[in-house]
């Protein structure tokens, strides 16, 4: 028994041996961190207003001590974008590359996000989170507004633009103006948020009548801050 014991003694001793030796000769980089160091990480967008497009730099680098070759990068969400793809398929031991990532806030839904950009290569992927907040919800419909085929000297034509608020956010249309002289444009507030009532005058005259209306709008957050934007509707009509 105690010869057995002896051993299984000295084999379980030569067992830790070898693995810690194992362990001493593995490139722990790649253990603890992996071959690719992407930067920022995580990347992190902050509070971006709907609406807005905003573009971020992200530095992918080789911190191995061998060529690397990149696969396309991917999302899981249509709401981000790369504008520019790796500059190098390749890269070599230290080398690293630059890519820009555009966020969509239109293509999300307003409040936190959290997805994931995945980077893949020939030696796996790695997987980094992209974080921000879409703030500032509000919808102007419809932005081309065609008030049809009208006769000169005939009633006046008016259509409606609705500006609404959504996910807990307030819209007001503060003032709305035009620059085009056959037009009217008043306000009046409606469910949610306000109605721009845009009218020919009875005096218009023929010919193809392009003009725009710019609103200025008063965003309420549901913390109660208050914000402004600019924003601009088309008016399109045929008077003949």
């Amino acid at each position: 028994m105690q010869k057995n014991a002896r051993v299984a003694l000295l084999v379980a001793v030569g067992v830790l041996t070898l693995g810690a030796a194992a362990f001493l000769l593995w490139p722990r980089e790649s253990v603890a961190h992996g071959p690719l160091e992407v930067s920022p990480n995580p990347i992190d967008f902050g509070s971006v207003p709907w609406l807005d497009q905003v573009e971020k730099q992200v530095t992918i680098r080789n911190r191995s001590k061998s060529s690397i070759v990149l696969r396309d990068p991917t999302f899981d969400c249509q709401c981000f974008r790369l504008m520019r793809p790796p500059t190098n398929v390749r890269l070599t031991p230290g080398a690293s590359t630059e890519v820009t990532i555009v966020f969509f806030t239109m293509k999300g839904e307003p409040g936190p996000i959290k997805k994931t950009f995945t980077i893949r290569s020939d030696v796996g992927q790695v997987d980094v989170p992209v974080i921000g907040k879409i703030s500032d919800f509000r919808s102007v419909t419809p932005r081309d507004l065609f008030l049809g085929d009208l006769q000169a000297g005939g009633e006046p034509v008016e259509k409606s633009v609705q500006v609404r608020g959504g996910y807990g956010y307030a819209v007001r249309v503060v003032e709305a103006v035009t620059n085009d002289p056959g037009l009217d444009v008043t306000t009046r507030p409606a469910s949610g948020g306000t109605d721009v009532v845009v009218r020919t005058k009875p005096d218009v005259k023929r010919g193809m009548l392009a003009g725009q209306v710019r609103l200025t709008l008063e965003v309420k957050a549901p913390d109660g801050t208050v914000r402004k934007y600019a924003d601009t509707v088309l008016v399109r009509a045929t008077i003949y």
